[in-house]
């Protein structure tokens, strides 16, 4: 009865979940729109429209009705055009970039189908000249014809190359007869014409026919081969999907779909079971399967959340506080005929000028895809960042709200723009009160963080991670429903080891075996006692020993360490201020999180060496071989400020020298020490760099021995009292917060040219400098130490033994 009613039940969930299926499909099914993202050509009575997007490509053959009659789908490359010649169909696959002195090298190859969109063969990648994209693609006579335009859109040049050599190439490095791997080869495509664009103009589009180049600039009409394709466009208006065609798009949902109905039908079973037996092992095992779902679904929901409030700043910041300024900016503006008068005129030049400042913004570039001037009366784009003028917007961004968000007046509410394969928003403002202008700025909401296929490997991986966890729990409750072969098991482990990991029995059958299973662990417990007392006197005698103190003395093992032990070496000493927590609390509090720190970082093989009276410094000593100490540093910072939220994180300098090391005392007690050259003079050097608000400071050694991938700042040197050696000095600007760390990095070469005139006594020109320095970013602490040691310097001249130059942590 109980076999036949669970049977029933799974049934039943599997044929709800098969119902619900198809509904789900229908939802999640994005069709191809008729947009700038899409290409398309006609073959006869037959359309062919390449949809590329952030989704790979998606390639369909649709009849003049809109039925598809056939779909290509590849989520891993992506395209940029499609053209079909002697009864192939040819897409140009974007390959790969690389740069070099020249510029960004853009790589390309074909893929061909049959008419019927059959996949046939692939080509050797190609190559174009550095700053150039690919833009339209044609076979002519045996050749492949590419179009490419420079990406500051001011010429436009075509290349040619032999497509049989392509293919021959391609065959030659994937022959199957070969014994030996052979790397494909890069072709360099050979340029046959190239044509600017002309004096302040842009090249919006460009196209090779019939052995000519043409070209559309900002100034043109979209006309003949740029023009609206009003056949296709009726076409996709009217496509129709059959449900194996809707799957095929929608495979990923298909995957998720197919193993959360797995998941539900384990949850089920369990369930089945646990009502039925009553027994704790199952009791367990659904509290744990319980458990790790709620894990998954705080995961993602904080993921989620995580991205929605990085999405909102992102919109609040990039893109309707900068298009307020943008539209402050060109509210001047005066709109004549739209016309060659217009784009003749100095006020379009204008406009154009501040939209691409607009976008080339160090932040907007990371956020804003697209912006432009249109008309509302006819949604036409009057003046777009490159160069896509006179063509009406819905073109651009097919059948999507883009005409809900020019007609909305609040900035603030961004739209989403319906654009299959992309996650475009986008908000409007107008120019004037008076005017049917706006400026509409589209960002990348998947660059803004929320991209689509994250969330999608998210869920992924939690399915994943909760169907091998689910497994495990069904085994592991299968193991120990044998309570005799457990029972035996954990009886040979306690005789010969002591105790045994499988000494934990569920729901024993029977008094007398559950009088075996408590004797058992009575004899446990008697020889876990014999063995506590030594285990808890190593344990405390490691706890209290400095950690890998053996290792720099050369012991095997810390209870080999003895008094008098020591060792010359070289190393990095690392002097972590104290003084940004005030209290003694807070400062065990800042010592403990470095401890903690240390044991998810254990690779860095750091020892605690000293404390400073009332913990106003810790010391840690890094051996020679550690050459990551300033990620160690960054890293740290970083988890001072985000894991415990302390906004205030302390002052680290990082300095390479020789040290002495060693432990000194008697068989009672005995205590490690630290000595090197001008130690007392690097601690206050840390106490300097504190109060100037630095965040990590290392010497010239460190910068260029462990040639990290960071950005540094000179900050000047300090004369070493022991040796009158100069010590370089540089801040690692990769541990300030980012908004600190991207004002220095603009005013770096300034601060430095400041610096040299400081060296070079000119004391005038320095204080000049730093005081402009200070206007750019007035909570810099260096700058203002420097220009007050400027002005000092010119009322008062170095004194006698005093190096003009360097840092005295004295002022």
């Amino acid at each position: 009865m109980f076999k036949r009613s669970a049977v029933i039940i799974s049934l039943l969930v599997l044929l709800i979940s098969a119902c619900l299926f198809p509904f789900v499909i229908e939802k999640g099914t994005s069709a191809p729109s008729y947009n700038t993202f899409g290409t398309g050509v006609t073959a006869g009575d037959g359309y062919y429209y390449l949809d590329s997007g952030n989704g790979g490509i998606r390639l369909f053959l649709l009849d003049a009705n809109g039925t598809v009659s056939s779909i290509f789908a590849d989520a891993n490359v992506s395209a940029s055009d499609i053209c079909i010649c002697d009864g192939k169909v040819y897409v140009l696959l974007n390959e790969t970039q690389r740069r070099d002195e020249t510029g960004v090298i853009r790589s390309y190859r074909l893929k061909s189908f049959t008419t019927e969109l059959e996949p046939l063969d692939y080509t050797v990648p190609f190559e174009i000249h550095a700053g150039e994209k690919a833009t339209d693609l044609s076979v002519v006579g045996g050749r492949v014809v590419i179009t490419a335009v420079s990406v500051d859109a001011s010429f436009a040049e075509v290349y040619s190359i032999s497509l049989e050599e392509l293919e021959q190439l391609y065959k030659d490095s994937h022959s199957e007869d070969s014994e030996e791997e052979v790397e494909e080869p890069v072709v360099v495509a050979d340029s046959v014409f190239l044509e600017q664009a002309g004096t302040n103009r842009f090249i919006a589009e460009a196209a090779f026919r019939d052995g000519k180049l043409l070209l559309r600039t900002d100034a043109d009409e979209a006309e003949g081969v740029f023009a609206e394709d009003k056949e296709l466009r009726s076409v996709l208006a009217n496509i129709r999907l059959t449900f194996s065609q809707k799957v095929t798009l929608s495979s990923k949902i298909a995957i998720y779909w197919t193993a959360g109905t797995f998941i539900l039908l384990i949850i089920t079973i369990m369930l089945i079971i646990l009502f039925r037996g009553h027994t704790k092992m199952f009791y367990s095992g659904v509290a744990l399967e319980v458990v790790l779902l709620g894990i998954m679904i705080v995961i993602f929901l904080a993921y989620r959340q995580d991205q929605t409030r990085y999405i909102a700043s992102a919109r609040e910041q990039y893109s309707v506080n900068s298009l307020r300024v943008l539209a402050g900016e060109v509210e001047n503006i005066t709109f004549t005929k739209e016309g060659p008068e217009w784009y003749a005129s100095a006020d379009y030049r204008k406009l154009q000028r501040s939209i691409n400042r607009f976008v080339s913004r160090e932040y907007d570039s990371s956020v804003i895809y697209d912006t432009f001037a249109v008309n509302t009366v006819n949604c036409k784009i009057i003046c777009s960042a490159d160069g896509r003028n006179n063509i009406y917007a819905s073109d651009v961004y097919g059948d999507s709200k883009i005409w809900e968000v020019m007609g909305y007046k609040n900035p603030t509410d961004a739209y989403a723009l319906d654009v299959p394969g992309h996650s475009f928003e986008a908000v409007a403002i107008s120019m004037s009160d008076v005017s049917p202008y706006r400026l509409v700025a589209v960002f990348d909401v998947g660059t803004a963080g929320s991209d689509k296929s994250g969330i999608y490997r998210m869920i992924r991986d939690l399915i994943i991670l909760f169907t091998i966890a689910s497994a495990v729990t069904i085994f592991v409750m299968w193991l120990t429903s044998r309570d005799l072969r457990s029972f035996d098991r954990a009886l040979g482990e306690v005789a010969i080891n002591g105790k045994s990991p499988y000494l934990k029995p569920t729901n024993p059958v029977g008094t007398d075996f559950t009088d075996m299973w408590n004797s058992l662990r009575e004899i446990e417990k008697k020889i876990e006692k014999i063995n506590y007392s030594s285990y808890k006197r190593y344990e405390a005698y490691y706890r209290f020993a400095p950690k890998n103190i053996e290792k720099i003395l050369g012991r095997d093992s810390i209870m080999d360490v003895e008094s008098g032990d020591r060792a010359s070496l070289f190393g990095t000493l690392s002097i972590i201020t104290n003084d940004a927590y005030t209290g003694i609390e807070d400062r065990v509090s800042h010592l403990n999180g470095l401890l903690d720190f240390f044991k998810t970082h254990s690779e860095e093989e750091g020892v605690l060496v000293s404390e400073r009276e009332g913990l106003a410094s810790l010391d840690v000593l890094f051996t020679d071989e550690v050459t990551t100490t300033e990620e160690f540093a960054i890293d740290y910072i970083r988890d001072c400020r985000e894991s415990r939220g302390e906004y205030k994180a302390p002052s680290i300098l990082l300095h390479r020298d020789s040290f002495i090391y060693g432990v000194t005392g008697n068989e009672d007690q005995s205590k490690a020490f630290l000595l090197s050259r001008g130690l007392s003079q690097l601690h206050r050097l840390s106490e300097w760099i504190e109060k100037m608000n630095i965040s990590i400071v290392v010497t010239e050694d460190i910068k260029e021995r462990e040639i990290g991938r960071y950005d540094y700042r000179y900050i000047g040197f300090i004369e070493m009292d022991d040796s009158g050696r100069e010590v370089k000095l540089y801040e690692l600007l990769d541990g300030c917060p980012k908004k600190e760390r991207e004002i220095k990095l603009i005013s770096r070469n300034k601060f430095e040219e400041a610096i040299k005139l400081f060296y070079q006594s000119d004391y005038y020109m320095a204080r000049n400098s730093f005081s402009e320095l200070l206007k750019v970013n007035p909570s810099d602490e260096l700058i203002r130490w420097y220009l007050f040691e400027s002005e000092r310097l010119l009322d008062t001249p170095p004194k006698i033994g005093e190096k003009p130059g360097a840092i005295h942590t004295d002022r």
